[in-house]
């Protein structure tokens, strides 16, 4: 599970990013595949949200962290949507004021901070697990290694036993 929290953060991450990619391309060139490539790739987020929320449903440290992240994201869905319009509608010059008012760049650093908290416990997570699996293993191999010299030492107390009953048998 925790791989698979881990492949489906930064797959959210990933996509959040392309958003954000075609949307800086689509404001710079004008250039209408850019928008659409922008709104294909937001299609990606919200099912990928949902997955995390599943895949994170027994963790109450990182629902919190993704209540936190989901008006974070919409945000700044919202905000890009926006300056495509402004792109479309008012053109450049309107779409880079809004831009350059730092608002993107706030909730895109607040997002990956979240995305960080996300992925480190996972991270401290996975380490732990492998430790107990390791020591699992061990201790696995410990009572195997322990069966097997039992079972030595039972075969040998036989074959040593034996002669010795066959000799009572014989003086009785």
């Amino acid at each position: 599970r925790t791989q698979e929290v881990m492949k489906t953060a930064q797959l959210l991450l990933t996509s959040v990013t392309d958003v954000e990619t075609a949307q800086r391309a689509y404001i710079l060139s004008g250039d209408p595949q850019y928008a659409e490539r922008r709104r294909a790739r937001v299609k990606a987020v919200s099912p990928a949200f949902q997955r995390l929320l599943r895949l994170t449903s027994d963790a109450a440290s990182q629902q919190r962290r993704l209540e936190a992240l989901s008006p974070l994201m919409s945000a700044k869905l919202e905000w890009m949507a926006e300056l495509s319009r402004l792109r479309k509608e008012e053109g450049f010059p309107a779409a880079l004021r809004s831009f350059q008012t730092g608002r993107g760049t706030l909730l895109m650093d607040q997002i990956r901070l979240l995305f960080q908290e996300i992925l480190a416990e996972e991270e401290v997570t996975l380490v732990a697990r492998q430790a107990q699996s390791r020591d699992d293993a061990r201790a696995t191999i410990k009572i195997m290694t322990l069966l097997i010299v039992s079972a030595l030492l039972l075969k040998v107390g036989w074959a040593v036993s034996r002669p010795i009953r066959g000799r009572s048998r014989r003086s009785s």
